[in-house]
């Protein structure tokens, strides 16, 4: 999906943004958020047509729930932003808001998606993890401050793993052939990736900054976890004989070859095109000629 490439722009756009308006020493009647406010609202909306007019699966009567998505990225922004400001922390407020209203969006985006195409809805779903993330664990930082360094970033890091391992049983789960070999599997790349992460954590402990240690070691897990369920969860031969298994034979759109698995209405999400159930079994399985 073309449009998805906007999900990283948000961010980056939010910090702009503030950047350009403190440059130039821009003033607000009313509140100093007014402005960024809109603008970002602006830019957010207008990211949203772009969605809507890119990609067809929010187009007929999805467009107005593909806006409810934005909007409701915008308000969990603005009360991040609204929470640090309160704080201070106005620049990290932005920062933070900006990735808060895109792990929001995409939540939102992959529940509507899910009508369409459950594979579509578990990739949005993976992707709000990449600013939902960072989120968490500036606001765990926050919160565990009257700790030391080491500890708050130690509980921080933990915590922001376990989530992730959770999320990510949660998303994929019905996606993969569960058998017990596959669960073993899954159980020694958790382990690998705890000692993977301990290791690293008790090799930094005495380098210049203390919470090295923690960020390196909640880093290579997450890498460790991500790869090794790629490996663990990767269908084999025998899923594709077994009945229900995690492969079957491809249909295809016949107008632009993509791939149609999983979609739950003979509608393309790539080009838009209908069709009847009738036409697709005759493009996926062509009669042949009489002799």
């Amino acid at each position: 999906m073309l449009s998805l490439a906007l999900v990283p722009l948000a961010p980056w756009l939010y910090v702009e943004v503030y950047w350009f308006l403190d440059r130039h020493d821009w003033e607000w009647p009313g509140s100093d958020l007014a402005l960024p406010t809109l603008i970002v609202g602006g830019i957010s909306l207008a990211a949203c047509g772009l969605i809507w007019l890119m990609d067809p699966v929010w187009r007929k009567g999805r467009g107005v729930r593909a806006a409810l998505a934005w909007a409701a990225g915008i308000a969990a922004a603005a009360l991040l932003v609204v929470y640090h400001d309160r704080r201070s922390d106005l620049e990290l407020g932005l920062v933070l808001g900006g990735l808060l209203g895109v792990g929001v969006w995409c939540v939102a985006a992959g529940v509507l998606a899910r009508r369409t195409s459950a594979g579509v809805a578990r990739v949005l779903y993976a992707l709000a993890l990449v600013p939902l993330v960072p989120v968490l664990s500036v606001e765990l930082l926050v919160k565990f401050d009257p700790l030391s360094r080491e500890d708050a970033w130690f509980l921080t890091t933990s915590l922001t793993g376990a989530l992730v391992v959770v999320a990510w049983l949660a998303i994929w789960r019905r996606a993969v052939a569960w058998t017990a070999a596959r669960a073993v599997k899954t159980l020694l790349v958790l382990a690998i990736g705890v000692i993977a992460a301990v290791a690293v954590r008790e090799y930094h402990r005495s380098d210049w900054l203390d919470e090295l240690g923690s960020l390196l070691g909640g880093l290579c897990f997450a890498a460790v976890w991500l790869a090794g369920t790629g490996w663990a969860w990767r269908p084999t031969a025998v899923d594709r004989l077994r009945p229900g298994g995690t492969a079957v034979e491809t249909v295809y759109c016949p107008k632009c070859r993509y791939d149609l698995r999983g979609l739950r209405e003979a509608r393309c999400p790539e080009c838009g095109t209908e069709y009847t159930l009738d036409a697709l079994v005759r493009a996926a399985y062509p009669t042949p000629p009489p002799p």
